[in-house]
Order: C-alpha cells, then sequence, then structure tokens
C-alpha cells in the first residue's frame, strides 16, 4: 500500500488475484474484487490499497517498461 498516489510515464493494467483492491485514479475510486481487472493511464496519479479481509495479491503490467 503506497501512503500517496504516484504516477508515472505509459499505460498500465492491473489484475486482482486474490483479495478486494481500492485503486483511486485521479479522482475516481474503483473496488476491485478477485478476477476483476483495471486498465488506466499511469500518467494520472493513482494509488492502491487493500480493503478485503484477505491479503491482496495481484498483477500489474506497464507499457512502455519503467525500470
Amino acid at each position: 500500500t503506497l501512503d500517496k498516489p504516484l504516477s508515472h510515464n505509459g499505460e498500465e493494467v492491473s489484475i486482482v488475484i486474490q483479495g478486494k483492491m481500492e485503486i483511486t485514479i485521479g479522482s475516481e475510486r474503483y473496488e476491485l474484487d478477485e478476477g476483476d481487472s483495471i486498465y488506466y493511464n499511469a500518467n494520472l496519479p493513482h494509488k492502491i490499497t487493500s480493503v478485503g479481509k484477505k491479503e491482496l495479491i495481484f498483477i500489474s503490467a506497464i507499457t512502455p517498461p519503467n525500470f
């Protein structure tokens, strides 16, 4: 969990493997359950928080790569 929103160049997609995710992108907030996915412009500030009873496990892919 991040303390504050972060932004970076590119596009990002995340899929929830386990648990429940709350993701804030800009001023919009979404709740994702296991099996849900979301695609967004990573230039917008975004923050992911675990809000379920299970540990949150998710996979994110970013393009172009930022490493």
